[in-house]
């Protein structure tokens, strides 16, 4: 029997050419994928905006806080640097949360005010994907 899956992702993107070692120094943890806008995905596609890009993998809950009080604890310590940098190069950011659901089992979808406080200094959007 499949068990509802959780992953969150935290993407900080550009149209233009990223510093992506200057972000890892800023964040102190190693991106999961890094890109450029134009490298070649696959033939005749190319990527559209450059991003640093740090995810779980998806872990076996029924509950999204538990996953991102991850993100909560690695970011508090970091986030006005991160805040600051990112206002200076007008850099975007953006956590997607995706959820597989199983065997009829969605998950609380909490989204702490510790979390919604960090989006907020981040100017981080939110987006969920459900996959049923």
């Amino acid at each position: 029997m499949e068990k509802t899956q959780i992953k969150v992702r935290f993407t900080i993107y550009d149209d233009l050419i990223l510093n992506h070692q200057e972000i890892t120094n800023i964040i102190g943890w190693e991106p999961t994928f890094i890109c450029n806008k134009g490298e070649l995905i696959r033939k005749d596609t190319y990527q559209k905006q450059s991003a640093w890009v740090y995810s779980t993998e998806y872990t076996n809950s029924l509950y999204v806080d538990t996953i991102l009080n991850t993100f909560i604890q690695m970011l508090e310590p970091i986030v006005l640097p991160l805040s600051k940098y990112l206002k200076e190069n007008g850099l975007k950011t953006i956590f997607a949360i995706s959820l597989k659901i199983s065997d009829n089992q969605p998950p609380s979808h909490l989204l702490p005010k510790r979390f919604i406080h960090l989006c907020s200094l981040l100017d981080a959007d939110i987006d969920t994907d459900i996959n049923l």
